[in-house]
């Protein structure tokens, strides 16, 4: 999400008087709010000018509800070009926020080298050890938690720790392919299931 300060001293005359323009007879804060998907008490409070400043995504929101976006090009472009806008790591367990662009003016989606290699690298489904050091998250961003974590043995006898959420997401993707692809696995594990529910039907 962008974030951004935009002074309300030269907010609130423009959204003032633009919404006495297109709603001179009923409740402009009210209509504003619906259209703009906000309460009409934050309105109010831009138009008294009771907080210096409101983010750059609600006083777009309210200047796109009202059909004049391009002030932004205009009247507002001092402002426009003085934010400064961020974003945050594309990397679901990253979260941090970043400048939108670097130097060269390029956009960017993650907050470092690091971050960009790690996405890429897990994405391919290749194994990395950095996966559940990154701020108590998981890679798909589910929190690592004692009940949240299996451990898994390998063939080499060693072990290692894995999402539980994730492996659940894992087994049911497997099942739901074979399912598709192959008919005949689909039977013998649909009799297997019926066994199971019989042998449970009989134990009660």
């Amino acid at each position: 999400m962008k974030q951004g300060h935009v002074p309300t001293a030269r907010l609130a005359p423009i959204i003032e008087l633009l919404m006495k323009e297109r709603w001179p007879h009923v409740d402009a804060c009210d209509e504003l709010g619906l259209k703009a998907g906000c309460d009409e008490s934050t309105i109010r409070r831009i138009i008294e000018q009771r907080n210096p400043g409101v983010s750059f995504d609600l006083a777009d929101s309210l200047l796109c509800a009202l059909g004049r976006a391009d002030l932004w090009w205009g009247e507002l472009n001092d402002i426009y070009k003085n934010l400064r806008f961020h974003e945050t790591c594309a990397l679901p367990s990253c979260g941090r926020t970043f400048p939108e662009s670097d130097r060269s003016g390029k956009p960017k989606r993650f907050c470092s080298d690091n971050c960009r290699s790690l996405y890429h690298k897990t994405s391919a489904g290749k194994a990395t050890g950095n996966r559940y050091v990154q701020r108590g998250r998981c890679f798909k961003g589910h929190k690592v938690t004692p009940e949240n974590t299996i451990v898994v043995r390998l063939k080499d006898g060693t072990t290692r720790k894995q999402c539980r959420a994730c492996k659940l997401a894992s087994m049911a993707a497997y099942k739901r392919k074979r399912r598709r692809e192959d008919p005949f696995w689909n039977a013998q594990n649909n009799a297997r299931r019926r066994a199971q529910r019989a042998a449970r039907k009989a134990a009660a």
